[in-house]
């Protein structure tokens, strides 16, 4: 079953991102203590975004903008 519900907004994604994925105690995707998220996908390249996503690069993209620059997109 498939439940769709309101997108969230950039302060509430950024919440999430912080107390769901990025904290060591709440990730399934923890490593020693670590969580790792890396950047994938065809826009990786042209963007030049490599290795592990930070949390400045997150808050960028969730306010719609350029993970690498800030610049609006």
């Amino acid at each position: 079953m498939v439940t769709i519900s309101k997108a969230l907004s950039a302060g509430q994604a950024q919440a999430y991102h912080r107390s769901e994925f990025a904290s060591p105690e709440q990730s399934y995707y923890t490593e020693r203590d670590h969580v790792r998220g890396e950047w994938q996908g065809k826009l990786t390249a042209e963007w030049r975004l490599t290795g592990e996503v930070t949390a400045e690069q997150f808050g960028y993209l969730s306010n719609g903008q350029r993970p690498e620059s800030g610049e609006e997109l």
